[in-house]
């Protein structure tokens, strides 16, 4: 996770070899540092839980809401919620509330991991549906 890899690659024919290509870097997403990511509602909030593999590059996350999966993802976390073992290949568990929730309506939640270069990985993206409001007295 979070490497560095270079590729060549040849064509080989039935008659010969083609040179060997540039060399093309890739990396291995970020985003598979996380361990697991989780929003249940309760109480009339959304509670977001993630867990992280490692954490060697990664300095902070943001929580990202829309009311669908496609686009309108709106920070909605104040400040950056720092990495709690930032540097190390430890694992650390985080939880965020989301109290601004309507009853019976669909949000998607999304991470946005920040690394020690400044660089942006996107978590996938997660779904929950807030409970209708209890009309019983």
């Amino acid at each position: 996770p979070g490497v560095s890899y270079a590729y060549k690659i040849r064509i080989v024919l039935l008659d010969g070899a083609a040179d060997w290509s540039e060399p093309i870097t890739a990396w291995t997403p970020l985003s598979i540092y996380l361990n697991r990511m989780d929003a249940v509602t309760g109480s009339g909030i959304v509670t977001i839980t993630w867990q992280t593999n490692s954490e060697k590059h990664i300095t902070r996350f943001n929580v990202y809401r829309s009311p669908n999966a496609e686009n309108g993802f709106v920070k909605i976390n104040a400040k950056a919620i720092a990495a709690k073992k930032s540097g190390t290949t430890a694992n650390a568990r985080y939880r965020f509330r989301d109290p601004d929730i309507a009853p019976a309506t669909h949000y998607y939640y999304k991470l946005k991991i920040t690394t020690d270069d400044n660089k942006t990985i996107w978590s996938p993206v997660i779904y929950v549906t807030a409970p209708a409001a209890n009309n019983s007295e």
